[in-house]
C-alpha cells in the first residue's frame, strides 16, 4: 500500500519526520508539503493524480488541509491536528467536523499509533469481513431520543452500502471486526483499539462553547474520531477501504 503524506508547513518537521519514518516501516510513501490555502491548485492536481491507497494530511490552527483534501478524493484520509495554539484543539475541531459525506478519521494531536492500530486491522479483512460493523453504545443510551435518532441513521445508511451492523451483540465484542463506537457525557470512557469513535451530544449540550473542550479531552484518549453525531461519516471512511 501506498501512503500520500501532506503537510501544510515545512515548520511541522517536528511532526512529519516521525511520522514518515514509522509509516516508511510498512509502506510506500510519498511526501509533499502543500498548503490548502497557498497552494490550492497544487493540492488538487496531486489528489487528481490518485497514485496512493490513502493520505495522511496535517495542519494546525484553521486545519483545513485534511478536509479539502478528503473533499478532492476517493480514498481515505486521515487527520493530523498540529498543536500550534491551545493544545492543537482548534486543529482538532477542524478536522473532525466535516460535514455529512466528508470523512476524516482524525487523531489526537502528537498521538498517531490509533492510525497504525486501524491500519493493521483493515489489512487483516477480507471485503467480506469489511462489511460487518461492529456498533458499541451503552444499553442505557438507547432511552434517548436523539441517540436513537443517530442510530437510526446510520442503519438506513448501512443498509444502502449493504453493510450488516451488529449493534452491541456478543459478535460486536469481537476484535476481529471492525468497531463504531458511540461516546456520551458521563460516561468513564474507555475508547476501543482502531475504533471509530462518535460523540453523541443533544441540542442543549453541543451548541455550548465548553462543549469543545470536552470532545477534544474525550480525542485525546485515542482512536479514531469523527464529528458529533455523525456516525454515518465513519462508515463512509469504512467504505472507502473497500
Amino acid at each position: 500500500m501506498k501512503a500520500l503524506v501532506l503537510f501544510g508547513s515545512e515548520s511541522d518537521k517536528l511532526v512529519y519526520n516521525p511520522l514518515v519514518a514509522d509509516l516508511e516501516k510498512n509502506y510506500e510513501v510519498e511526501f509533499k508539503v502543500l498548503s490548502a490555502h497557498r497552494d490550492p491548485e497544487a493540492l488538487r492536481s496531486k489528489m487528481m493524480m490518485d497514485d496512493f491507497d490513502f493520505v495522511v494530511a496535517g495542519a494546525g490552527l484553521a486545519a483545513h488541509l485534511p478536509g479539502v483534501a478528503a473533499a478532492m478524493t476517493k480514498k481515505p484520509v486521515f487527520g493530523i491536528a498540529v498543536e500550534a495554539q491551545f493544545g492543537g484543539m482548534d486543529a482538532v475541531m477542524s478536522i473532525s467536523q466535516m460535514p455529512y459525506g466528508i470523512p476524516v478519521g482524525s487523531l489526537p494531536p502528537g498521538d498517531n499509533t490509533s492510525m497504525f492500530d486501524f491500519l493493521e486491522k483493515i489489512q487483516s479483512l477480507s471485503l467480506e469481513e469489511k462489511k460487518m460493523i461492529n456498533v458499541l453504545i451503552e444499553p442505557n443510551l438507547l432511552n434517548y431520543e436523539y441517540v436513537n435518532k443517530e442510530l437510526d441513521r446510520l442503519k438506513v445508511l448501512a443498509s444502502q452500502k449493504n453493510v450488516e451492523l451488529l449493534i452491541n451483540s456478543k459478535e460486536a465484542l469481537d476484535s476481529k471486526n471492525l468497531c463504531i463506537q458511540f461516546v456520551h457525557d458521563g460516561e468513564d470512557i474507555n475508547t476501543q483499539k482502531a475504533a471509530l469513535h462518535i460523540p453523541l451530544m443533544d441540542d442543549s449540550v453541543r451548541k455550548k462553547t465548553n462543549s469543545a473542550m470536552t470532545v477534544q479531552n474525550w480525542i485525546e484518549k485515542g482512536g479514531l474520531w469523527f464529528g458529533v453525531n455523525n456516525s454515518r461519516n465513519a462508515l463512509l471512511f469504512l467504505e472507502k477501504w473497500n
